[in-house]
């Protein structure tokens, strides 16, 4: 009897064995096929990447190109402003001498001449002002509006000029 159950298990053994080898290969199967999708997961994500720091690359010239761009334009538009400032402080200046000059001669001439013809050289004086500040409010002020810190204030020149014309009158 013992013959018989070792006989019968013996004879079991090669059908287990098979059993455990076609189990262990299903089971190698599946992890290689999990192996390879693994694989083709990390591939697909390795050449996302790689596009990506593709595509920031160009960005990224692409972002320096203007910045440069950008610089040269800032660099001319302050070398812009620095012309205008300096063309209206020279024309504050001419303004300010051909005011003092006139102010000058009409003056001399209003001391020169009885009080009938002061009057009208005082109008010839106002209207000589108001010209002047007319030509300042409309051509200088306009352009020196908003150019920002480091720049003449043109509404203090303005009021200033204004200020010292008036004085001047009284």
């Amino acid at each position: 009897m013992w013959v018989r159950i070792i006989e019968i298990h013996l004879n079991a053994v090669p059908t287990l064995l098979g059993d455990v080898f076609l189990c262990s290969t299903e089971i190698l199967s599946t992890l290689l096929n999990i192996l390879e999708a693994v694989r083709n997961r990390t591939t697909l994500a390795e050449n996302r990447a790689k596009e990506q720091i593709k595509e920031l690359r160009v960005h990224a010239i692409d972002t320096l190109t203007r910045l440069k761009t950008l610089d040269k334009q800032v660099l001319q538009l302050e070398t812009y402003l620095k012309e205008v400032n300096d063309t209206f402080l020279a024309t504050k200046q001419e303004l300010n001498k051909e005011y003092t000059n006139q102010k000058t001669i009409i003056d001399n001439q209003i001391e020169g001449l009885g009080t009938e013809k002061s009057t009208v050289l005082e109008d010839e004086s106002k209207r000589l002002d108001k010209k002047i500040s007319d030509n300042i409010n409309n051509k200088l002020v306009p352009q020196m509006r908003g150019l920002g810190d480091g720049f003449v204030n043109i509404d203090d020149t303005v009021s200033n000029l204004s200020t010292v014309s008036e004085a001047e009158q009284q």
